[in-house]
């Protein structure tokens, strides 16, 4: 027998009360994203930068928050880029599964939105 859709609906809802509302916001979802792309080597402060487009006291605050929460490991002066030595940021384990888990919910809220329009 196949859900209604406001049974799918609520579904999603009480699925996002298991998130960890410090993490559930779109610049750290972008952050976890850009991370997982860039995979094992990670990425320099100033990659992630350019590729949110957000000040540096923005992305600082938003990277000690993931690294507190364990899903980002910061490595002091691990990269050398003309001469200067810069600091390496990387998904954790724990990291990849809460953006693997939240991508999932996100994929299954646009199938939802899909399948409302189809009635």
């Amino acid at each position: 027998m196949e859900k209604a859709p406001n049974q799918d609906f609520f579904s999603l809802v009480e699925e996002s009360k298991t998130f960890n509302t410090n993490n559930f916001s779109v610049t750290r979802l972008l952050i976890l994203s850009q991370l997982v792309a860039y995979g094992y080597d990670g990425a320099a402060f100033r990659e992630l930068k350019h590729a949110l487009k957000i000040s540096d006291g923005q992305l600082y605050a938003h990277l000690k928050s993931l690294e507190k929460n364990g899903f980002i490991q910061i490595k002091k002066n691990q990269i050398t880029f003309e001469k200067k030595k810069l600091d390496q940021y990387t998904i954790t384990t724990e990291g990849k599964a809460e953006w693997n888990r939240i991508n999932n919910w996100l994929k299954k809220i646009i199938q939802t939105e899909g399948n409302n329009h189809e009635s």
